[in-house]
């Protein structure tokens, strides 16, 4: 049997400490680059995320302003059209029953050309509708005593 030297053993005992101190330094860089690329891709995700937040408020603003522009000239040519019939109403006054179709054929053309309205209706002061652009029957109604033309009659006599 052959026997080692003590010197031998040592330098085999000093080559696996050398070994395994190694091998943790490699783990441990790994660890170290693991945990950089780990940090850089948290932080791109990051900037990522709020450039992506930017852009999307960015959208939402133009399409509300978009929205906001598409509505005002809605109301715009909405309050044109009922402004050229109450300058019509002030000039011609309101036309007797059996002379009224005039009145309704413009009612109704109004409701054609203003986007988002469906029915115009001339109310008196107090509440029976006076002219409609409907053909329906039940046109004429009415609404005297609702609670709309009831604040609606507070308001305007300053109530």
């Amino acid at each position: 049997m052959s026997v080692t030297s003590i010197d031998a053993n040592d330098d085999v005992l000093k080559a696996k400490h050398k070994y395994r101190q190694q091998r943790r330094y490699v783990v441990a860089l790994y660890l170290l680059a693991l945990f950089a690329m780990v940090v850089l891709f948290g932080w791109l995700m990051s900037e990522q995320y709020e450039q992506e937040i930017t852009a999307a408020e960015s959208r939402i603003t133009a399409r509300s302003n978009v929205v906001n522009e598409w509505a005002k000239g809605v109301f715009a040519q909405s309050g044109q059209a009922l402004f050229g019939l109450a300058e019509l109403l002030a000039l011609q006054g309101m036309p007797e029953a059996g002379n009224a179709q005039a009145l309704h054929r413009t009612l109704e053309n109004l409701t054609l050309y203003i986007p988002m309205v469906d029915e115009i209706a001339v109310l008196g002061s107090e509440g029976r509708m006076l002219a409609s652009g409907s053909d329906d029957a039940n046109a004429y109604v009415d609404i005297s005593e609702t609670q709309f033309l009831m604040r609606l009659s507070k308001a305007g006599s300053g109530n």
